[in-house]
Protein backbone atom coordinates (compact mmCIF):
# COMPACT_ATOMS: atom_id res chain seq x y z
CA UNK A 1 0.00 0.00 0.00
CA UNK A 2 2.92 2.37 0.85
CA UNK A 3 4.73 1.90 -2.72
CA UNK A 4 1.50 2.80 -4.82
CA UNK A 5 0.74 5.54 -2.44
CA UNK A 6 4.42 7.08 -2.80
CA UNK A 7 4.02 5.76 -6.57
CA UNK A 8 0.73 7.83 -7.22
CA UNK A 9 2.29 10.91 -5.53
CA UNK A 10 5.39 10.45 -8.24
CA UNK A 11 3.58 10.44 -10.97
CA UNK A 12 0.51 12.80 -10.21
CA UNK A 13 2.52 15.82 -8.79
CA UNK A 14 5.26 17.93 -10.47
CA UNK A 15 8.86 18.33 -8.50
CA UNK A 16 7.63 21.55 -6.94
CA UNK A 17 4.75 20.56 -5.87
CA UNK A 18 6.11 17.54 -4.10
CA UNK A 19 8.35 19.72 -2.13
CA UNK A 20 5.47 22.23 -1.26
CA UNK A 21 3.52 19.00 -0.03
CA UNK A 22 6.65 17.85 1.76
CA UNK A 23 7.00 21.00 3.39
CA UNK A 24 3.67 20.93 4.97
CA UNK A 25 3.50 17.34 6.14
CA UNK A 26 6.56 18.00 7.47
CA UNK A 27 7.21 21.37 8.64
CA UNK A 28 10.15 20.77 11.22
CA UNK A 29 12.00 18.14 8.25
CA UNK A 30 13.58 21.03 5.97
CA UNK A 31 15.46 22.36 8.82
CA UNK A 32 17.27 18.96 9.72
CA UNK A 33 17.54 17.21 7.12
CA UNK A 34 19.98 17.89 3.95
CA UNK A 35 18.97 18.76 0.54
CA UNK A 36 20.17 15.56 -0.18
CA UNK A 37 18.24 13.78 1.82
CA UNK A 38 14.90 15.22 0.67
CA UNK A 39 15.65 15.16 -3.05
CA UNK A 40 15.93 11.61 -2.73
CA UNK A 41 12.63 11.47 -0.79
CA UNK A 42 11.19 13.60 -3.52
CA UNK A 43 12.91 11.63 -6.63
CA UNK A 44 14.63 14.37 -7.78
CA UNK A 45 18.34 15.96 -7.57
CA UNK A 46 19.41 17.87 -5.12
CA UNK A 47 20.63 20.58 -8.19
CA UNK A 48 16.71 20.24 -9.14
CA UNK A 49 15.82 21.04 -5.17
CA UNK A 50 18.29 23.66 -4.97
CA UNK A 51 16.63 25.65 -7.96
CA UNK A 52 13.14 24.83 -6.82
CA UNK A 53 14.12 26.19 -3.16
CA UNK A 54 15.23 29.68 -5.05
CA UNK A 55 12.38 30.14 -7.15
CA UNK A 56 10.17 29.86 -4.05
CA UNK A 57 12.43 32.42 -2.13
CA UNK A 58 11.50 34.78 -5.14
Amino acid sequence: MYKENKERFMLLYTPEERYELFCQHYPHLPQRLTDYHIAAYLGITPISLSRIKKRQKN
